[in-house]
């Protein structure tokens, strides 16, 4: 299905609880520090091991939930295809944070499977959560990453310099946001666009 039709038709992938079944996948997924790093920020160490998945996972189980935690699954098959949270749940601020965002199959990349996770993940932050603000961060020399955002919806606010380290280089990290009036601008276009943009 082309990326116009997505919306016209529904979603073509789907948020489903994040559970053990998953933590395979994710470390399948997971060849390197660096791609580590990118995907999931300095929280979590290479290897990626089931016990730090199951941190995680005990992490989304807290109540009232400060995280939720999602597989995103193929509809039409039921393969799970990768993964997304949502965290830093403020609900007296009204805010949430997009954090550790992955379409995992390498041959799934490039044909805007990645923007449609972050939609559904910004759509379940808005709807479900009610948030009024929706952050996220991503290092600035993930130039895909910043483009797929960006036609989201989301805005850069700034820039973090030498905020993280790899190896012996410093990576700048972008802080990027969209608020409630910007999604619902989008969601009342038909192509999902910013009319002011």
């Amino acid at each position: 299905m082309p990326p116009e039709d997505a919306g016209k038709r529904g979603p073509r992938l789907m948020l489903v609880p994040f559970s053990r079944q998953q933590f395979d996948l994710l470390i399948e997924w997971t060849p390197n520090a660096e791609f580590l790093l990118q995907w999931a920020g300095s929280q979590l160490e290479y290897p990626l091991t089931r016990a730090q998945l199951q941190l995680l996972l005990e992490t989304g189980a807290r109540k009232p939930p400060s995280c939720y935690l999602f597989g995103v699954c193929d509809p039409r098959d039921g393969s799970i295809v990768g993964h997304g949270e949502i965290g830093q749940v403020d609900r007296r601020n009204h805010s949430a944070h997009l954090m550790r965002i992955l379409l995992g199959p390498p041959q799934l990349r490039g044909r805007g499977l990645g923007g449609e996770i972050v939609r559904e993940l910004a759509r379940f932050a808005f709807e479900r959560l009610a948030v009024h603000r929706l952050s996220l961060a991503v290092f600035e020399r993930n130039a895909v990453a910043i483009r797929c955002y960006e036609r989201v919806g989301f805005r850069l606010e700034g820039t973090l310099r030498d905020a993280r380290c790899h190896g012996s280089e410093y990576w700048n990290l972008c802080l990027m946001a969209m608020l409630r009036p910007e999604w619902e601008r989008r969601e009342a276009t038909p192509t999902g666009s910013d009319p002011e943009r």
